[in-house]
């Protein structure tokens, strides 16, 4: 990752990432609750 960015636009990348994978985390979570 380059830190050539401003810092607006490094925080928004980061958040769409960090709620990527939360939602990836819950979306595996479910299905495994949902298999067992």
């Amino acid at each position: 990752m380059s830190f050539t960015h401003k810092n607006k636009d490094f925080n928004q990348s980061s958040k769409l990432d960090y709620f990527k994978e939360v939602a990836n985390k819950i979306a595996l979570n479910s299905f495994f609750i949902q298999k067992f």
